[in-house]
């Protein structure tokens, strides 16, 4: 008898085991399951995040379409008034013709004025001769220039 209970005893020990072991194992997976939906509700939430500033900015882009799309209709409006206030002024001569919109970009004087230097007016050609005709102070008879930049004079400049 003493060998039957030991033998009842040590399968019931190895049940346990067993039972931990299986006990053990779900308890991990169940912590993967839990690791790996805390990791996927994590990525659920900043998909959220993005798709709401997605929608923001949607949102931005088209009240700026709008408003791209209303300043170009004023823009229209205002050239057609113009063309028309320059056709009333100009019905006693040909001399106050207006000029079609796609006639004013090929103008060479339209061309001369968007590409000039932006130093003060004046067409680009005679704002370059205008830089080549400029002397620095360093190359005048007697002058002494001025110190490099970010520095002053009295304080290391070219004294």
């Amino acid at each position: 008898q003493a060998d039957a209970a030991a033998a009842a005893a040590a399968a019931e020990a190895a049940a346990a085991v067993e039972a931990a072991a299986q006990a053990n194992a779900q308890a991990q997976a169940q912590a993967r399951d839990r690791a790996g939906g805390a990791a996927v509700e994590d990525m659920e939430a900043a998909l959220g995040r993005m798709a709401a500033l997605v929608s923001k900015k949607e949102g931005e882009l088209q009240g700026t379409r709008r408003l791209v799309q209303k300043e170009c209709d004023e823009r229209a409006r205002l050239l057609a008034l113009v063309q028309q206030l320059q056709g009333q002024a100009g019905a006693g001569g040909p001399s106050h013709t207006v000029v079609p919109l796609a006639a004013m970009g090929s103008l060479p004087e339209a061309q001369e004025a968007s590409s000039g230097s932006g130093s003060g007016g004046g067409s680009g050609r005679a704002a370059a001769q205008r830089d080549r005709r400029v002397v620095p102070l360093e190359r005048r008879p007697g002058g002494r220039g001025l110190p490099p930049c970010g520095r002053r004079a009295g304080r290391g400049g070219d004294r």
